[in-house]
């Protein structure tokens, strides 16, 4: 399946990245950072697969705090991805984790670092079977340009990336500079 919105799978993927960096920090800061963000990872998954499976995309209430609850996210994308034939894991613990976001968010609790650590293993779960699932990606490697048609552009923005990782930015310019032609 293609995604509507590639970059909604992007956004997923550096959420989940940026909560991993924050979590390895001892401050308190980054730990209630880490918690926003592995939670918004999930979050933006579950939406993301109800914009692109089903018709109930649009909130039936105002926008906001009105909008509707994590619990029916979770319902209407697990519905969905059931219908495929799969399911979305580990409810209970990304449940759990989205109660440590609201603490943190809007008591301003912060969580302890071993707390959101424990998190960071079932959210990876969940967005490497969906990515998999649905998508037919694979999440630890995904890029964006992995959804793109053509092979042969695909694998040229591939070696360009990997070039830039080598030490080699000539080469990626290069890369990239053909893929743009």
């Amino acid at each position: 399946m293609v995604t509507r919105n590639p970059q909604q799978l992007v956004l997923v993927k550096h959420l989940y990245e940026d909560a991993c960096t924050l979590a390895g920090r001892e401050d308190d800061f980054s730990v209630m950072k880490a918690t926003l963000s592995l939670d918004h990872s999930v979050e933006q998954m579950l939406n993301t697969i109800v914009m692109d499976i089903t018709t109930q995309n649009v909130p039936t209430r105002g926008a906001g705090r009105r909008d509707i609850s994590w619990s029916e996210i979770w319902k209407r994308a697990s519905d969905a991805v059931t219908v495929l034939g799969h399911e979305i894991v580990n409810h209970a613990q990304l449940l759990a984790l989205h109660e440590v976001r609201n603490l943190a968010q809007h008591n301003g609790s912060i969580p302890t670092q071993a707390e959101v650590r424990r998190y960071l293993e079932p959210t990876e779960e969940m967005l490497t079977g969906v990515f998999r699932d649905v998508y037919a990606l694979d999440f630890p490697t995904f890029r964006l340009w992995d959804l793109i048609q053509n092979e042969a552009l695909r694998q040229l923005l591939r070696d360009s990336e990997v070039a830039l990782e080598s030490g080699h930015p000539g080469v990626t310019i290069i890369g990239c500079n053909q893929a743009h032609g």
